[in-house]
């Protein structure tokens, strides 16, 4: 009989996923690039970046003890208006044990993937771009 996933009253996060997961991307992707200066959204109203990644995440879950990201992403140039790239990743990490800790490992190692991922992609366009 299938069932509800377990919940557990006290493991939970600090901050809402979107914020963690704001906050590592940004903060792996700005060592990463460390000529860019990096911001996550929101970011002030008087802020123009120059490029904005656009990211949505369509899977981001535990099968047994795996954790599968996947996500879409596009560069866009502001000032001009112009998608420089679109892509999509899918990541698989192992959770290395079947507890809460060893979960959300997995789950922080593959925001950290996705994030080295998108540099990597962003490090060679703005190359090409200057």
């Amino acid at each position: 009989m299938g069932g509800l996933p377990n919940l557990y009253e006290f493991d939970r996060w600090a901050g809402t996923l979107q914020e963690n997961m704001v906050q590592v991307l940004s903060n792996v992707m700005q060592q990463a690039l460390p000529q860019a200066q990096v911001i996550g959204h929101p970011w002030h109203s008087s802020v123009q970046p120059d490029y904005e990644v656009i990211l949505y995440i369509s899977r981001f879950d535990r099968q047994s003890d795996h954790i599968k990201l996947q996500a879409r992403w596009s560069l866009v140039e502001q000032r001009k208006g112009r998608l420089l790239r679109l892509d999509q990743t899918v990541i698989e990490t192992s959770a290395n044990g079947g507890g809460i800790e060893a979960g959300v490992k997995a789950s922080s190692d593959a925001v950290q993937i996705l994030a080295r991922e998108i540099a990597a992609q962003l490090q060679t366009l703005l190359a090409d771009q200057r």
